[in-house]
């Protein structure tokens, strides 16, 4: 916490304290800015408050070996108190080492933005000390990036990743940081550039786990719907065929079986379901070992045949139409299953089953076309050579007048 003088101080070593600790409280006068605060002068009161704060640090950095009343000896942690009248003076190195972990991470402080820190990777470049004699050694040891820590990075990064999930939640957050692969050009030079930075590594193993996930839960899914309590068994015959009653052998009741039969289910059927599983399983195969050259699966997951095969164990899962039918009339009865019916009768249904024709009609006859027009230009040659018999009349009174 700050006090009417200083910042809130923290900083490396500050971590270490508890902040249950009685000593804790008496640390947070340590920060000092007593005499350099406008319109606020210290007070008596403040300033042993802070003396007793750097006497506790003092103590803790430098703990003396003895106890009791004793004389104050050069290089013990109170010597500076031995006599007040003579400037505090020491040529140990260990007195002129820079303190870096004591150096305080907070940059600013207001009630509307509260704290800020300082970004820990600042390059902040040593100030010399008065005593050149002391100064070659003092710089060599002032950490140049003094927030630098292992804590202060991660919290940076982790305001840089808050920032940027902010930015692209529209997307999806974060992850969408990544962009898409072209799948006409392949990679891009964006993609590119992401696969060589860390954290596009980073994002790009996320979405693949994420990925490898759903896969594995839709997977597992289909396990359990394929070994399900209820799944049906295949039927098998418990007595010879001479105790079968109708020349049907004798076999146990199955009720799952007894409501549901196969048809339409001969050897094409079966060639085209094992061709269909072999092509998706092929490329679940290449899916698989992609993801094992990324790391994504382990050892374990892969089996190897007798041939010499490598696949993943599991089930594969594959979508296909089928058709279930019903006798009329029959009642909550057996219910037939056809797995293949869109290879003859899905395309019967496909096709049109009404074709619009033109009403059929008898042509007119040639000569009822020609009459009907030549006596329109019957017509339209008389009315033409009456017109110019008028006009030839007309130009014969003219001249006559």
């Amino acid at each position: 916490h700050g006090t009417d003088y200083a910042l809130p101080y923290v900083s490396p070593w500050s971590r270490i304290v508890s902040e249950d600790d009685v000593n804790a409280r008496m640390l947070a006068h340590m920060n000092c800015s007593y005499l350099g605060t406008p319109g606020h002068p210290p007070t008596l009161h403040a300033l042993k408050q802070h003396a007793q704060s750097l006497a506790l640090l003092i103590s803790y950095l430098d703990p003396s070996l003895h106890s009791g009343r004793r004389r104050l000896e050069m290089g013990s942690a109170f010597d500076w108190l031995a006599d007040l009248g003579v400037p505090y003076q020491n040529d140990d190195p260990e007195h002129w080492k820079p303190l870096n972990a004591l150096m305080n991470e907070v940059e600013s402080r207001n009630d509307a933005d509260d704290t800020l820190f300082r970004c820990p990777l600042t390059d902040v470049p040593p100030r010399g000390l008065r005593e050149a004699t002391k100064n070659q050694y003092y710089q060599a040891q002032v950490a140049r990036q003094p927030n630098a820590s292992h804590h202060n990075l991660v919290m940076h990064a982790n305001e840089c990743l808050e920032r940027l999930d902010h930015e692209y939640s529209p997307m999806g957050g974060i992850l969408a940081l990544v962009p898409l692969e072209d799948e006409e050009h392949g990679s891009s030079d964006e993609l590119r550039g992401v696969k060589n930075s860390l954290l596009g590594q980073l994002l790009m193993h996320v979405q693949g786990l994420t990925i490898r996930m759903h896969e594995m839960e839709l997977d597992m899914a289909n396990m359990r719907d394929a070994l399900a309590k209820d799944a049906v068994a295949p039927m098998q015959s418990l007595n010879s065929s001479e105790d079968s009653t109708n020349g049907r052998p004798a076999r146990e009741l199955v009720a799952g079986q007894d409501r549901y039969v196969l048809v339409n289910a001969g050897d094409g059927t079966w060639e085209t379901l094992q061709r269909l599983f072999d092509g998706k399983e092929g490329i679940e195969s290449q899916v698989a070992e992609t993801y094992r050259e990324a790391g994504l699966v382990g050892e374990r997951a892969f089996v190897q045949t007798p041939g010499g095969a490598v696949h993943t164990s599991g089930v594969t899962a594959m979508d296909i139409r089928s058709r279930v039918y019903r006798l009329r009339g029959s009642g909550h009865s057996t219910i037939f299953l056809s797995p293949n019916f869109q290879e003859v009768t899905a395309e019967l249904e496909a096709q049109p089953g009404v074709l619009g024709l033109v009403q059929p009609r008898w042509p007119e006859r040639v000569s009822s076309w020609q009459r009907k027009y030549e006596e329109q230009i019957r017509a339209a040659t008389s009315a033409s050579r009456e017109n110019s018999q008028l006009q030839r009349d007309k130009t014969n009174q003219a001249a006559q007048i």
